[in-house]
């Protein structure tokens, strides 16, 4: 497709554009205006982060062919004056926005990364915006310490790079009309922490008619590691670090920040922990402007949402390709998952800080239980089955981890992602759908490519071939446009060996990762890339995702009415999700309506474990040493109190289970059950 990239414009003089001195704790300023021609044919600086990252990129190779390769943070220029936007206008829209044409909506990205690492010039928008006919635009905004330190108080309020987004929208809304764009019709959508950032902008009052739709893709505002509770602590600990004079004092703190060069204090706000909820200390903030108050409190107040269409959605494996990265080195199947390792990770994933010693034994045997002894994988189904034969015979004790139950450490990866980015998504629509004023729509990514370097590099060659729908004729297809390879003896072979019993196999792989529908929506697949994203299926599930992205952005509704010579989604209409219909979408190759996603888990993660926060456990702290007569009388009213506490708790678990089963008896609980359209 013919687009125009980077084409150099002149501005109005009154035009403004933004500028930042780090470390500064201050909003985004306006830039003064210049005269003559602004170059704006290369992509400005990311703004400051730590060189130590790195991310994938499209390069060119001095063959001449583009591959997808992961570079460097080194390896691009960062600087203060970061604060810019690329814009991707299809070549109609430019030659023909002095006539009365229709003018194209807008689709304004915000990039993902932690909130402290990323830049908008790794999502090229120009197969988005010339498939889709829409404008696209990724921005710049201020990340990590730079752009989320706050103090709690007027000297630095936090939530900078939030206002960055907000002048960047501001800017569109008072320029895009230059480019042929609607200043009307701007759709929002991120990812992960970008994602985040869409849900704060829904229930921001700073945010409000900047934008017209949104779509919050692997994040929630109303995730733990979302919106940061305990900012100042993390200052004062960053302070520290760096030998700052009296960590108390607020001014002081930030004088002495102002003198440290950026690279040094963005090195030491590095080292986060586990304690830090996804290794996250510098985040958003409720400072009383921005955001008002806590999201989940705001998304439950009348009027306190933008009145526009919602999409939300989470990807099939999400964080699971985070754990088989963390053990690359070694056969993850390898790796047992046990409660031990198990513990470590949860009582810093859910809020601890109201929870007792007692609480957190009772939380973590339940999460065991659910996801090893309850909804391990399917190879562990039989084992398990006699494990737990055996327990109800007392053979073996309960509160053991027998070795031949035991699920590979990606069930952590799924553990982390259910209660990170599943559950508060899930949570999220179903707030939304208080709201009269807002239609909302869901989503499930599930397509994995079988030609996906960066699913391949951290699961290994091993499931290379283990596709979603393969068999020995589709195997042969693939590997015909991989290796270029045309003797058909030689290909079936290859492919009875891989599929010696021809059959469809499940996906083993870890494709449809955090993120991995970025590259769909963007166009990858149609890049030419030499290393990824090549097969027929790749480019059809991206043609899929961007017309329902596009679509959505034109009408708020990502299946209007099409003619079929237009329609990549044939036989396919996607319903709201609404307070009587939890209808989401299952998006690949085929996409299909269900209801109920992951209802058991959602509501384990959503509806039990809160009461271990809501409602803690009182027991006395000598209830396990010896103890006079007198003293007794404390540790049995804690001892009951707990008894009545956990009978509550199993009490109000079977009711939400037959509640459950009552609701979805007939669409299949537990399973993603297609539903007519």
């Amino acid at each position: 497709m013919d687009f125009l990239s980077g084409i150099v414009y002149h501005l109005n003089s009154e035009d403004i554009y933004s500028s930042f001195i780090p470390v500064g704790q201050t909003a985004p300023v306006p830039k003064a205006p210049w005269e003559g021609i602004y170059n704006a044919t290369a992509f400005g600086p990311l703004c400051a982060q730590s060189k130590n990252r790195s991310h994938w990129d499209i390069v060119m190779e001095t063959s001449g062919k583009k591959i997808l390769r992961r570079l460097g943070l080194w390896d691009y220029m960062q600087g203060e004056d970061c604060l810019n936007l690329n814009i991707y206008v299809p070549v109609e829209a430019l030659l023909e926005r002095k006539s009365n044409s229709k003018p194209l909506s807008v689709m304004f990205f915000i990039h993902g990364g932690s909130y402290k690492t990323n830049g908008g010039r790794f999502y090229p928008g120009e197969w988005l915006a010339s498939a889709g006919q829409v404008i696209v635009i990724t921005v710049n905004y201020r990340l990590g310490v730079l752009g989320f330190l706050s103090t709690e108080d007027a000297s630095a309020r936090g939530n900078y790079g939030l206002l960055d987004q907000i002048l960047a929208l501001k800017w569109v809304k008072d320029n895009i009309a230059a480019f042929g764009g609607n200043s009307s019709d701007v759709t929002i959508f991120g990812n992960s922490a970008g994602g985040a950032c869409v849900g704060l902008h829904l229930i921001s009052p700073m945010s409000r008619g900047l934008f017209s739709k949104a779509i919050a893709q692997s994040g929630s505002p109303i995730g733990e590691w979302a919106v940061q509770r305990r900012p100042r602590m993390h200052v004062e600990r960053l302070a520290r670090k760096l030998k700052c004079p009296n960590v108390n004092d607020s001014e002081i703190i930030l004088e002495c920040l102002r003198k440290i060069d950026p690279e040094q204090i963005i090195d030491k706000s590095e080292d986060a922990t586990l304690e830090d909820s996804l290794m996250l200390q510098f985040a958003p903030v409720a400072d009383g402007e921005f955001l008002l108050k806590h999201p989940t409190t705001m998304l439950q107040q009348e009027g306190s949402l933008s009145p526009v269409p919602v999409m939300v959605g989470v990807t099939r494996d999400e964080l699971e390709v985070w754990m088989t990265k963390s053990y690359q080195d070694k056969d993850p199947s390898s790796i047992p998952f046990t409660k031990d390792l198990l513990r470590k990770y949860l009582l810093h994933l859910v809020r601890k800080d109201f929870m007792s010693g007692i609480a957190a034994d009772v939380l973590l045997h339940a999460v065991y239980t659910e996801y090893v002894y309850r909804h391990g994988t399917t190879s562990h189904h039989k084992k398990r089955r006699q494990q737990q034969q055996k327990m109800s015979n007392g053979t073996v004790p309960y509160h053991e981890n027998p070795t031949s139950v035991l699920p590979d450490i990606r069930t952590l990866g799924k553990i982390i992602s259910d209660i990170d980015l599943k559950a508060p998504s899930v949570k999220l629509v179903n707030l939304l759908t208080l709201h009269p004023s807002v239609s909302v729509y869901m989503y499930e990514f599930d397509y994995a490519s079988t030609d996906d370097v960066i699913a391949n590099k951290y699961v290994g060659a091993k499931n290379t071939w283990v596709a979603l729908n393969v068999n020995v004729e589709t195997c042969i297809q693939d590997l015909k446009s991989l290796t270029k390879e045309t003797n058909q003896k030689v290909l079936l072979a290859a492919c009875k060996y891989l599929f010696p019993k021809e059959k469809e196999k499940k996906s083993n792989t870890l494709g449809s990762y955090h993120e991995s529908e970025l590259y769909y929506i963007f166009g990858f697949p149609h890049m030419n890339l030499s290393n990824a994203l090549r097969l027929p299926q790749d480019k059809e599930v991206s043609d899929i995702m961007i017309q329902l992205w596009s679509d959505f952005a034109k009408h708020g509704n990502p299946t209007p009415e099409r003619k079929d010579e237009d329609n990549m989604v044939k036989n396919f209409t996607w319903r709201q999700y609404t307070e009587d219909e939890d209808c989401f979408a299952t998006l690949g190759l085929q996409p299909f309506v269900a209801r109920s996603y992951e209802s058991e888990r959602m509501t384990f993660w959503n509806h039990f474990v809160p009461l271990f926060t809501e409602y803690p456990i009182l027991i006395s702290s000598n209830h396990t040493k010896a103890t006079p007569l007198g003293e007794c009388s404390l540790t049995y009213i804690g001892l009951i109190s707990f008894i009545g506490w956990l009978s509550s708790i199993v009490c109000l678990g079977l009711l939400l289970h037959l509640c459950s089963c009552k609701m979805f008896k007939n669409f299949g609980v537990f399973g993603k059950i297609p539903i007519p359209v």
